[in-house]
């Protein structure tokens, strides 16, 4: 990678905020992205007022932010309207472009609630604020099957830890909805008709969202096993648990597959690669060297 000394120093300096080059992603790029995001209020002044409780929330999730996924983006504008959010949606982190020409920037988006109260539906503000974060940082990544499971990581409830990530996709969420409203539907249809076909199809179809459920938790257990096989080995290869964070979150889907298999001498052999395939490969190994 031929970076001088200052583009590394800069690089550096990004990926502490939270800024991380996404797969084939080029510097000249990616440095655009950087500056127009650590600019973004500048360019957005129909954001609200800066309002100090930003501050505050951002230094709240620093030290999980950090430990976690590696970075502090203190630069991410946080603010508080209820505008599109669903009913039990607490928050919402928006990933745009501001023009055609424009890199992609984001902000988050609190419940107007959650200016005044520290939780919503259960959910703490900064678990809130730390799940958005996760997915700001990996912006520019394309990798769906991991996503929710490191952004899931954040959560202080270990049913949501373990659980949350059961959808990889909003197309996963939307069958199940569909097939327990068809369900519902067919149930409401035997109900008020004395039709065997009616009583019949009604029992058969309970099976279809059980099952689909069945499955969706047999995928969730088999990735997370690959998840955790991969972290495991990149503990032992960095010797921290922090340096393992911060690599796992800046890996690819594949990648993590990858490093579930791979014993110590095969990982360094990994790292080597990694270096040399892309920004963000040669990124991680100056950010966080194995010695």
């Amino acid at each position: 990678m031929n970076l001088s000394k200052e583009d590394i120093e800069n690089l550096l300096k990004w990926n502490e905020a939270g800024l991380i080059p996404g797969p084939n992603e080029n510097f000249t790029g990616f440095s655009k992205r950087a500056e127009f995001c650590l600019s973004i209020r500048d360019h957005l002044p129909e954001l609200p007022p800066f309002d100090p409780l930003e501050n505050k929330l951002i230094e709240e999730t620093a030290l999980s932010s950090q430990f976690l996924y590696g970075m502090h983006p203190a630069w991410v504008p946080i603010f508080f309207s209820n505008h599109s959010l669903f009913p039990w949606d607490g928050a919402f982190s928006l990933i745009f472009q501001l023009k055609e020409e424009s890199p992609d920037s984001a902000f988050i988006q609190l419940r107007k609630k959650l200016k005044e109260q520290t939780s919503y539906l259960g959910y703490s503000r900064k678990e809130l604020v730390l799940h958005e974060l996760s997915h700001i940082g990996r912006m520019e990544f394309d990798e769906p099957e991991f996503e929710e499971m490191l952004a899931w990581r954040s959560s202080n409830s270990s049913f949501r830890r373990n659980f949350g990530p059961i959808f990889s996709s909003q197309k996963e969420s939307a069958t199940l909805g569909i097939l327990l409203l068809l369900t519902i539907t067919f149930d409401v249809l035997a109900f008020f008709s004395s039709e065997y076909a009616y009583i019949s199809l009604s029992l058969y179809l309970k099976a279809i969202p059980f099952l689909f459920f069945l499955f969706l938790l047999f995928k969730l257990f088999l990735k997370r096993r690959k998840f955790s096989n991969a972290l495991f080995r990149l503990k032992q290869f960095f010797k921290s648990e922090e340096k393992a964070n911060a690599v796992i979150y800046r890996l690819r889907d594949d990648e993590i597959r990858l490093a579930s298999r791979l014993n110590e001498k095969e990982l360094v052999r990994f790292m080597e690669e990694l270096k040399e395939k892309d920004l963000r490969g040669f990124l991680i190994t100056e950010a966080y060297p194995s010695i």
